[in-house]
């Protein structure tokens, strides 16, 4: 007996059919596309809290030391590799182990390249790479990682800093100037970053390969990125001092410009925001003679005063002039924040 119902079937035609097929294509493409940027969204997030972990156990490593750590060897295989987030050598000279690389770009000759020192900052392995699973790129002006070259290192009367402080690095948001802090005084500019490569992981070393990935045709991408790797000779790699940043730009005229999207995370510090950071203005000296210390004349006579550490009163190096017996024997002044003399004197000549 045939079903009653048999009658009132009736078949997909081949336009509702296909009508049927573009809306599931459609709503399949919109859950992948959904579940592409929720995994691209959480190693994102992954870079960026990385990075932040890595920040403070750098900030903890300058407390400690006063001064930042080299760079590992970026070529270092995770799975193999005993040398794998350990810092080359830490005498204000980094790249003399073959994956450290001095840029040998003029004017950058003081940057040095590689990878997170994980182990030496005392952090899981797995922090040396981003959400990618990319090793992160660290460049650092190496003069930084030496203790005395960074305490001296004062931002108004650069003596160690003075003839080539223009190596340290400069950020910009893609062509435009990142602010006047990192364009209109070098020693001020940004003197170590770290760098993600990003999805398309352009330019970057993977966790378990001692060879750079191909290189991007993006040219803010290449200025990321190192080539021309020289090991054993002379450790040296071809890397820009200018880092960008994807961003629009506003200019003075009130014209916005929009640039193409890079990929790349680039943080990065100048000296004087990480100092203040992490209140470690115990590591920097005032210099002798040094900025702000000269302001102070008895008599014609410029009082001068030795090198001193931040807070302490240094007494003057020379006496208080004839006229000025009143008072005490020398002035004394007081060392400020950033190796900066605080303006005046703490007990001064007076006139007797």
């Amino acid at each position: 007996m045939k079903n009653k119902f048999d009658k009132n079937r009736k078949a997909f035609s081949l336009l509702e059919l296909s009508i049927l097929i573009i809306v599931i294509a459609v709503i399949a493409t919109g859950v992948l596309l959904n579940s592409v940027a929720s995994v691209n969204s959480d190693k994102i997030k992954i870079t960026n809290e990385r990075i932040q972990k890595i920040y403070q156990a750098l900030g903890n490593y300058l407390l400690v030391h006063g001064k930042l750590p080299c760079p590992a060897p970026i070529n270092a295989i995770k799975l193999t590799s005993s040398s794998y987030g350990v810092a080359a050598t830490e005498d204000g000279n980094c790249a003399t182990t073959d994956g450290v690389y001095q840029s040998d770009v003029s004017g950058a000759e003081n940057l040095v390249y590689g990878m997170i020192p994980v182990k030496t900052l005392g952090l899981d392995s797995d922090f040396a790479e981003d959400g990618y699973e990319s090793k992160f790129d660290y460049i650092i002006d190496k003069r930084f990682t030496n203790s005395s070259t960074f305490s001296t290192a004062n931002v108004n009367n650069s003596i160690s800093l003075s003839n080539s402080s223009c190596s340290m690095i400069k950020v910009t948001f893609r062509e435009a100037i990142l602010s006047d802090e990192y364009q209109n005084s070098c020693d001020d500019r940004a003197f170590f970053a770290i760098i993600s490569h990003g999805s398309n992981k352009l330019g970057a070393f993977n966790a378990n390969s001692a060879t750079i990935n191909s290189a991007s045709t993006n040219q803010d991408e290449i200025d990321n990125s190192a080539t021309n790797f020289t090991d054993a000779a002379t450790n040296s790699a071809t890397f820009s001092i200018t880092k960008r940043l994807e961003a629009s730009n506003t200019t003075n005229s009130g014209t916005k410009t929009y640039f193409n999207a890079i990929d790349d995370v680039v943080f990065f510090k100048s000296r004087d925001n990480m100092i203040k950071d992490f209140n470690a203005f115990s590591k920097i000296d005032c210099l002798a003679n040094g900025y702000n210390s000269d302001d102070v004349v008895y008599g014609g006579t410029t009082m001068t005063w030795p090198q001193a550490k931040y807070g302490q009163i240094a007494v003057a190096t020379n006496s208080c002039p004839t006229g000025y017996k009143g008072g005490v024997t020398k002035p004394t002044k007081k060392c400020g924040p950033l190796g900066i003399w605080q303006s005046g004197v703490v007990t001064t000549c007076n006139a007797g």
